[in-house]
């Protein structure tokens, strides 16, 4: 019975050991997961930081945008002649090449008429212009006026009948002028501006002269 007794002695010994020996390697396993999970927090950090990174190198800096603002703008002059010039400015040549009796004025004069003003002052009471008008003259009166105003879509309202100087050749009365000045300012005619060589308009812009 001794000899019994001391065996079930040494085998529940040996299975505490055993027991013992597998709960410490549970242990050592569950303290090693963490840093598992480290390992994979950081690579992922890493990847993060160096696609930012590659986000950041493929953005254009400051510098380059600038350039290529600089290099739209030569490409857009290149292509447009006129770029440089105001809409107004070409809008004067090109009615002058359009309306105008020579194609080189020598000088084109511009003078901006006001709605009410007088359209002959030579007369008493001489009917006036009804609205804003441009009148363009050469350097010699020899080479016309042209007077229009400008409808905002490439067509103008062409006051033809507007001289450069007023005569009265057949003895008319101021009432007969001024009914005549009437009709003038009345009867005005719609024309289309062509667009006209680009050489030419620089060229006529260039010899533009404004006057008060």
């Amino acid at each position: 019975m001794k000899r019994l007794a001391l065996i079930l002695s040494f085998s529940s010994v040996f299975f505490l050991l055993v027991a013992c020996g597998n709960s410490s390697e549970e242990d050592s396993s569950f303290e090693e997961t963490p840093e598992v999970e480290d390992e994979d927090t950081n690579e992922e950090e890493n990847s993060s930081d160096q696609g930012a990174s590659t986000d950041e190198d493929s953005l254009p800096s400051n510098e380059d945008m600038d350039n290529e603002d600089v290099d739209s703008s030569e490409e857009s002059a290149e292509a447009d002649p006129l770029a440089d010039y105001s809409e107004q400015e070409i809008e004067y040549a090109r009615v002058w090449l359009e309306v105008g009796s020579t194609d080189d004025p020598g000088t084109l004069n511009v003078n901006r008429v006001s709605a009410g003003t007088p359209i002959n002052t030579m007369i008493d009471s001489p009917p006036t212009y009804n609205e804003d008008v441009i009148m363009l003259t050469g350097e010699a009166g020899a080479m016309g006026i042209v007077v229009y105003s400008g409808n905002g879509d490439g067509t103008i309202n062409h006051y033809s009948k507007v001289t450069y100087r007023w005569e009265n050749p057949a003895g008319l009365s101021d009432d007969e002028l001024r009914a005549e000045y009437e009709e003038i300012l009345e009867h005005t005619e719609h024309v289309e501006i062509d667009t006209h060589n680009d050489d030419d308009v620089i060229r006529i812009i260039e010899q533009i002269e404004y006057q008060d």
